[in-house]
């Protein structure tokens, strides 16, 4: 029956794309042909840090517009990411995401990074991204770069696997007041405020203030209320200088269900960050920028479970300054090189047995080049050196070949090597249960220290087209990732403690799809495939299967004449098991329908949306506890 059902979603998805092919099939014949109808591939930036076409790009890359965000229909962050070939998401909580690039990850993603226009919030201490709690509103994204594949060679030992680089809009682009609500299934609501304009001659800003509440999922305490204000101001000095200011601060208070040792708790977190960045335009190609930003996360929690008492106030920081010079070395090579200095400092008494300010330093230098050394064939080779205070200095090399074989499509081979270093968690932790008079209980993690990088060598084999006929871009990604030096929790019978260790190794390869297509003015798709398979011994835990095997994702959406939109969503997700759940999910389905219209009302233009949501029915993503069921969700916007 199961096979049926997906088979209906499969026939429905492809009848949306025909059908709205067909109904402008006969207008678009008619219209005389204009420079919009000849196909250019765009450009990304986070595969190099070299603004690049896409057929010219070293790795594989995703790109999620705006445009794909609004007709996805999604208002958590973490939802558009189902879209990416190979990357899955799961929620073990009505809050509380998890996203992971080719498997190998628990409640906590320790082997990608995630940026924010440029800025790391890669959480130093437990490793991954506290998703529920970034100063970040969905409405204020621009567009998401996802580099599938691992590329520490431009961004640093924890791009391990690959990047998720969030770009948000210009202040410029957000003039006037635009007044946002969201309700919906599961007791959700978001409300927001965006104010922008001009703030002098020549700077602009954009103020935003966002509140969400909800009720998390049946059966499960996982209330939330989280509330995040964020200012951005950039400023163009002059004719070449350009300067960019950001700050933000999200407030969240949510729930936690009972665990092994504690009760049903609720957890305060307070997360700020201040961002600023300058660029310097030298001329004939030449660029100098610096950025500097400093993160801050604050977490609170008390219970006490019988003799256990436990009492966190644990704050975790984390500073950096890097500064970079893209050179145009001839007209047929460029290159992009910089230094970079961070340190990361938490004090977390219960989880380090210490009241003492930890800290991590790192530095580090790194250099790209970008060669056309013929006409048909485009070098891309960079080097990441970094020297971290707990390891031995680390190199992560690249090396990348692009060959044109016609006009529009070629092939690409990329080989790196990469690093993944201990997170202070890894490292560092000593967690021991008291009572309320400070007595031990027990101890029940216990880190051995001196825990080497885990270690990858990435193997890419690309072909790409593009297909000026639909508007859009093949990409078809062969794969081979050979990673060793895993670091895994253990349990250590000698001391009857759980600690870490380096010892299971995994080879991940695989096939991936995608295609971009605009094939009509009003019709757009993105649909990808993936197929992966990871070999390992599973010493320390169940790798083998933390990947799901096959899946699919599709978004389609078609715009009528009266100012009506639709989009459709599907995913198909095979079976996998998260690590460390010990809790195998069947395969999945979920199916999603959103219509939306704009409307001009004297000075203002408004907005209303319905989605949706797993109109397939019930799945579970992560846990087999936590289960999604259908949700409706409407959402109004006015914008003066």
């Amino acid at each position: 029956m199961i096979y049926f059902r997906r088979s209906l979603y499969a026939l429905a998805a492809f009848l949306f794309c025909f059908f709205s092919v067909i109904s402008e099939a006969e207008e678009s014949f008619q219209e005389p042909i204009t420079e919009a109808d000849f196909y250019e591939f765009p450009f990304v930036l986070s595969a190099t840090r070299l603004e690049q076409p896409i057929n010219e790009s070293p790795a594989a890359v995703t790109i999620i517009s705006r445009d794909m965000i609004n007709a996805s229909g999604a208002h958590s962050i973490a939802d558009i990411f189902r879209l990416a070939p190979g990357m899955v998401v799961g929620f073990d909580s009505g809050y509380s995401p998890v996203v992971a690039y080719h498997g190998l990850s628990s409640s906590y993603s320790r082997r990608m990074q995630v940026l924010v226009d440029g800025r790391s919030v890669y959480e130093p201490s437990f490793g991954g991204v506290d998703w529920a709690s970034l100063p970040l509103s969905i409405d204020d994204i621009d567009r998401i770069e996802i580099v599938r594949g691992s590329n520490a060679a431009t961004f640093g030992a924890n791009a391990f696997l690959g990047i998720i680089n969030i770009i948000t809009r210009d202040a410029i682009l957000d003039d006037g007041i635009s007044i946002n609500t969201l309700t919906g299934s599961r007791g959700t609501t978001i409300n927001s405020f965006r104010y922008g304009g001009e703030l002098w001659e020549r700077t602009d800003f954009r103020f935003t203030v966002e509140t969400q509440d909800g009720d998390g999922l049946k059966d499960l305490n996982d209330d939330y209320q989280i509330n995040t204000v964020k200012l951005r101001m950039d400023s163009n000095l002059s004719q070449h200088d350009f300067f960019s200011l950001q700050l933000g601060v999200a407030n969240s208070d949510v729930e936690h269900a009972a665990g092994f040792l504690s009760p049903k708790t609720i957890q305060d977190s307070s997360t700020d960050f201040i961002q600023a960045s300058f660029s310097h335009d030298l001329g004939g190609g030449d660029e100098f920028s610096i950025q500097v930003f400093r993160n801050s996360d604050r977490e609170k929690e008390n219970w006490q479970s019988g003799e256990v008492f436990y009492d966190r106030d644990a704050l975790k920081l984390r500073k950096e300054i890097e500064a970079q010079h893209i050179a145009a070395v001839s007209p047929d090579s460029r290159l992009v090189w910089g230094v970079g200095v961070r340190q990361d400092e938490m004090v977390d008494e219960p989880t380090f047995n210490t009241g003492e300010r930890l800290k991590i330093s790192m530095r580090r230098l790194f250099w790209h080049v970008e060669s056309h050394l013929s006409k048909r064939l485009l070098l891309n080779a960079g080097l990441m050196y970094e020297d971290h205070s707990w390891v031995e200095a680390k190199a992560s090399p690249r090396l990348a070949f692009n060959y044109m074989l016609d006009e529009g499509h070629g092939v690409r081979f990329s080989i790196s090597r990469a690093y993944r270093n201990p997170t202070m968690f890894e490292e560092r932790v000593d967690m021991r249960f008291k009572t309320v008079s400070g007595v031990e209980l027990f101890q029940l993690f216990d880190a051995d220290g001196n825990i080497e990088p885990e270690v990858i060598d990435a193997y890419e084999l690309g072909y790409f087209i593009g297909v000026p006929e639909i508007r859009g871009n093949f990409d078809i990604k062969l794969f081979q990732d050979e990673i060793d030096k895993l670091i895994r929790p253990y349990f250590d019978m000698t001391n009857s403690v759980l600690s870490f260790r380096n010892r299971d190794s995994a080879k991940i390869r695989g096939l991936e799809l995608q295609l971009d297509s605009q094939p009509y003015k009003r019709t757009s798709i993105f649909a990808s495939y993936s197929f992966t398979e990871i070999d390992s011994d599973d010493l320390d835990g169940n790798y083998s299967q933390s990947a799901p095997k096959h899946k699919v994702s599709f978004l389609g959406s078609y715009k009528f004449d009266n100012g009506l939109q639709t989009g459709l969503v599907y995913h198909y997700v095979d079976e996998m098991e998260w690590l460390g759940t010990n809790d195998p999910l069947d395969a999945y389905d979920k199916l999603d329908l959103n219509f939306s219209r704009q409307y001009k009302l004297d000075e203002f233009e408004a907005e209303w949306q319905i989605a949706f949501q797993g109109l397939s029915g019930r799945y579970a993503d992560f846990d087999n506890n936590v289960v999604f069921d259908r949700g409706l969700y409407v959402s109004i916007n006015l914008r003066h």
